[in-house]
């Protein structure tokens, strides 16, 4: 289905592929046919059925996007606690120095997770885009909000996705958290 559950999944088949020593994969189409709901292309063909315009860009796009700013060239072996089984978690970091974490919530309800960086120094602050299909929703959307940015329209995601801008906290008091429901994050954290 066009959703921000095939975003999720999207994230998530790349961080696997990445964990898993894969070089290149090839899963998504630019554009495809729409089939009453079903699509895995990135972009809409602009058909009457889905209400979309010609080339909107659909949820799966906004993740991917946002995936390839916040992933470094280097991945990192990464670890969660038994108790956060519906998390998963990528940590890589950038020729700067700078780390990236990618998490993603899978459970149908709020998750909190904080982060310990072995080996790695944060630096002052810490940024992150939250992508969720809505606020409260737990189930497939077709629209993609990012940090509560979303679409005008019954699809897609924000309009202006470069403009959105990132939250921010500082880390010294550690890097905490608070998931949404079926949500993806995407967080890099400054070095010293």
């Amino acid at each position: 289905m066009v959703s921000q559950v095939a975003g999720m999944h999207a994230v998530l088949v790349i961080g696997e592929l990445l964990k898993n020593g894969f070089g290149m994969a090839c899963r998504w189409d630019l554009a495809n046919a729409w089939e009453n709901g079903n699509d895995h292309g990135l972009f809409s063909q602009g058909e009457a059925a889905s209400g979309e315009d010609k080339w909107s860009a659909r949820p799966a796009f906004y993740y991917l996007y946002y995936l390839q700013q916040c992933v470094g060239n280097r991945l990192l072996e990464t670890t969660l606690p038994a108790s956060n089984h519906n998390i998963n978690a990528y940590a890589t970091t950038f020729s700067s120095g700078h780390a990236g974490i990618t998490l993603v919530n899978r459970a149908a309800t709020a998750q909190t997770v904080s982060l310990d960086l072995k080996n790695f120094k944060a630096g002052e602050r810490c940024y992150w885009y939250e992508l969720t299909g809505g606020e409260g929703v737990s189930h497939f959307s077709r629209k993609v909000f990012v940090n509560g940015n979303g679409p005008s329209g019954i699809a897609g995601g924000p309009a202006d996705l470069g403009r959105v801008r990132a939250f921010s906290a500082k880390t010294k008091d550690g890097l905490r958290f608070a998931l949404p429901p079926m949500s993806v994050v995407f967080i890099v954290v400054e070095r010293q």
